[in-house]
């Protein structure tokens, strides 16, 4: 089985994901890393990659290549978004890397993260009209979509490093800067009708800040699914949350179990991004996604090598490569059959027949009957369209 690595390198930190890929083109992701670097720290002021974030970023590189050497990974796709595409000396930053680590970053432009995202995400929720946003360190994208049709792209200023770099004094938000910064956001996040959103539209997010709140969410209403993906969290829960954590200090941030110590300093500006963005748009619900941009940039370069080594993925192949996902997650028959004779015998009732359907359609080809724990336990695990209730 191939193993290919993608790292991902924003403004804020850099992750690492080690996935199995099958014949099929399948994967799997078995292995998280995260290590925050504050790239981005005071890029604004000189438009410079500083010296100190540039060694903390390569030790973590460092650490990275040791990862991979020694699981003998031989493919790696490395990616740079908004820090290193904003800053004057990207060229000298990117030759240093190359030659302490051996990594050969591609710069992503802004639509290129946008898609790449928006590609991750939904390929694993199968949903065709969105209002979709990655919240990152440096940058917001979202990315508007009917049936799959994508109407609008957009990247904005208002990455959770930015942000608090620019309006918290000594890392803390007093009232006057929480009110600048509110205003600040909803002046930059275009109209409705400025994102061409349909009425039924689904709004669709990823980044750490949204993870955080989610896991925050479900540790205080006591959830009983552990998953993130596919978790729905209303907006009065968001306002809740994000009122609580832009009055609290980072510290105090920092002892609540769900947000780590690294997120702490951050997640108080990212918090009021999507409360102010979900009030100003008009959602009630959002969907959270535990996939998005790595899951996307390798999605897109096993379906499309060619057009992926010479940066030349548009919007047509994210169209077609999504329309492609949406119809191929149709139940082939032989699987059908099985549960419909299940329903028929009246082991399973009708309306878990579709339930059933898609979690068999998802196993691989090993799982059988005869280890049934192993076939439940990967439904269990795996990052499923279908939704919670739905899965339990």
């Amino acid at each position: 089985m191939q193993k290919i690595s993608v790292i991902d390198l924003g403004s804020n930190s850099v992750k690492l994901v080690n996935f199995n890929i099958t014949p099929d083109n399948t994967y799997q992701a078995y292995q998280h890393e995260a290590i925050t670097v504050r790239l981005g720290e005071g890029l604004d002021e000189t438009n410079n990659l500083k010296d100190e974030p540039i060694k903390r970023t390569i030790n973590a590189l460092k650490l990275f290549r040791d990862i991979i050497e020694v699981q003998s990974i031989k493919h790696v796709l490395a990616v740079a978004t908004s820090a290193v595409r904003e800053a004057s000396n990207r060229e000298n930053f990117l030759d240093k890397v190359y030659f302490e680590t051996g990594f050969k970053f591609r710069i992503l432009s802004e639509e290129e993260e946008a898609l790449y995202s928006y590609a991750g995400a939904i390929r694993s929720l199968r949903l065709p009209t969105v209002l979709f946003f990655d919240i990152g360190g440096g940058s917001l994208e979202i990315v508007c979509t009917n049936q799959f049709k994508i109407k609008k792209i957009v990247s904005l200023p208002l990455g959770t490093l930015r942000l608090m770099q620019r309006f918290a004094d000594d890392g803390e938000l007093s009232d006057k800067d929480i009110d600048k910064m509110k205003s600040k956001i909803f002046d930059l996040i275009p109209s409705r009708r400025e994102l061409q959103i349909s009425d039924d539209a689904v709004l669709v997010g990823v980044g750490g800040t949204l993870r955080s709140m989610a896991k925050y969410h479900q540790d205080i209403t006591n959830y009983s699914l552990g998953k993130i993906h596919n978790y729905k969290i209303s907006s009065k829960s968001i306002h809740s949350i994000s009122t609580r954590l832009v009055h609290l200090k980072p510290d105090k941030i920092a002892k609540i179990r769900s947000i780590s110590n690294s997120r702490a300093e951050t997640i108080a500006a990212g918090s009021c991004v999507i409360d102010i963005l979900m009030e100003k748009l008009g959602f009630e619900e959002i969907t959270v996604s535990a996939q998005g941009l790595r899951e996307g940039t390798l999605s897109l370069s096993l379906e499309y090598p060619k057009e992926f080594a010479f940066g030349k993925i548009d919007q047509v192949h994210i169209q077609n490569s999504m329309r492609y996902a949406y119809e191929s997650d149709i139940i082939p028959q032989h699987l059908e059959d099985i549960v419909r004779f299940l329903v028929s015998d009246g082991l399973i009732e009708e309306n878990e027949r579709l339930i059933l359907a898609h979690s068999l359609r998802q196993a691989p080809h090993s799982i059988t009957f005869q280890n049934i724990m192993n076939f439940l336990s990967f439904g269990m695990d795996s990052d499923s369209k279908l939704n919670h209730h739905d899965q339990l």
